[in-house]
């Protein structure tokens, strides 16, 4: 009948029933049988021969020998008819009140498990659909204003691969910083492939020059945008200066005239 597969017993009350104490210990022992199977059933059966059989004993095992004992009678004292009714069935009343308070009991934290979860499920669906909700506005109008704040500052594509632009840098230092000043100014794939084209304009720039005079990672970011078209950019010592023109010129003459 019961759900439950256990029911509480009040060691204490036991212990200092009277009644109980007066019982022998095979007769306790049948006692709290018979309230395990009204646990189970509802009730337990008034019939002598059928309860001696739930108890583990028979009609013929059950004689004036085992009366100083055990007797069936003094255990089913404990117990009162079920339904008047009904006088073939019998239950005690004290577990029965048992049942009713931990039904009642487990009803109520089932309740207040359901009223809890709605709570927290409740809050967990605001948070997701009105994440930044300011005082004033509607949910609808947080939303939108949560979209466009997204399309103006967007984050970055994990694609682009700022470490890689790094690398290709000429001059290794100020890495922290400018890779911080990639992902603040870096939004947009055509914003990307202008940053690599500008990476490459300048490192054809400075090649061969003093790597002293060459930014650092992160003072390029700052300017890195005017590289992505420069003017032409003729490598450094293409030709030869033109101081040395004229010595040049006069070599030439000095070897005609020999």
């Amino acid at each position: 009948m019961s759900r439950k597969p256990w029911f509480p017993f009040y060691a204490a009350d036991w212990l200092s029933d009277a009644r109980v104490t007066a019982l022998t210990l095979p007769e306790q022992g049948a006692y709290v049988r018979l309230l395990a199977i009204q646990w189970r059933e509802g009730s337990i059966p008034s019939d002598r021969s059928d309860l001696l059989r739930l108890v583990g004993l028979s009609i013929g095992e059950y004689s004036s020998a085992m009366s100083e004992l055990f007797s069936i009678d003094k255990v089913l004292s404990f117990f009162g008819q079920f339904d008047a009714n009904d006088p073939t069935r019998l239950r005690n009343d004290r577990l029965e009140e048992i049942r009713k308070e931990t039904d009642r009991h487990q009803k109520d934290r089932v309740k207040a498990g359901k009223i809890g979860a709605k709570k927290r499920w409740l809050g967990h669906s605001l948070a997701i659909a009105n994440p930044i909700a300011k005082h004033g506005q509607s949910q609808s109008q947080s939303q939108s204003q949560s979209h466009k704040d997204k399309e103006v500052i967007p984050s970055p594509p994990a694609r682009f691969d700022f470490a890689a632009v790094y690398l290709a840098y000429p001059k290794k230092l100020g890495k922290k910083k400018g890779l911080e000043r990639c992902k603040s100014q870096i939004k947009t794939e055509e914003r990307y492939r202008d940053l690599i084209k500008a990476v490459a304009n300048y490192s054809a720039y400075v090649a061969g020059k003093d790597p002293q005079f060459t930014k650092h990672f992160d003072s390029f970011l700052s300017v890195w945008e005017d590289w992505v078209n420069p003017p032409e950019i003729v490598p450094f010592r293409s030709k030869p200066p033109a101081w040395r023109e004229p010595m040049q010129a006069a070599a030439e003459n000095k070897r005609e005239v020999l």
